[in-house]
């Protein structure tokens, strides 16, 4: 079990087991991104979370997983998620929709 309470640490030998900066990530991350030639505004490291607990949760991952990956500390900030789900898998607008223009 990994008991370390940062998602993304440093592992110098000063610095062992320390956080790193959100700017930090964010660098690492667009820098990742331009040797893939994938650079844009739209894809930092926030968004690629977003992605990776939508992925997590629409493939049969668990609230509770995807709580514990995100190192959320709070399930409730992880049920954001989830309705987000619930929103991109609801037909409502499409079965209004056919409804009155049939």
């Amino acid at each position: 079990s990994d008991d370390n309470p940062f998602l993304f640490i440093r592992d110098h030998q000063k610095n062992h087991n320390h956080q790193l900066s959100p700017n930090s990530i964010s660098h690492m991350i667009r820098e990742y991104l331009r040797t893939l030639d994938l650079h844009s505004s739209k894809v930092t490291a926030h968004s690629l979370r977003h992605t990776c607990a939508t992925v997590n949760l629409e493939s049969g991952g668990s609230l509770l997983a995807t709580q514990q990956l995100l190192r959320h500390s709070d399930l409730k900030t992880t049920l954001i998620y989830a309705h987000n789900i619930g929103r991109i898998t609801d037909d409502s607008v499409e079965r209004i929709a056919h409804t009155l223009l049939k």
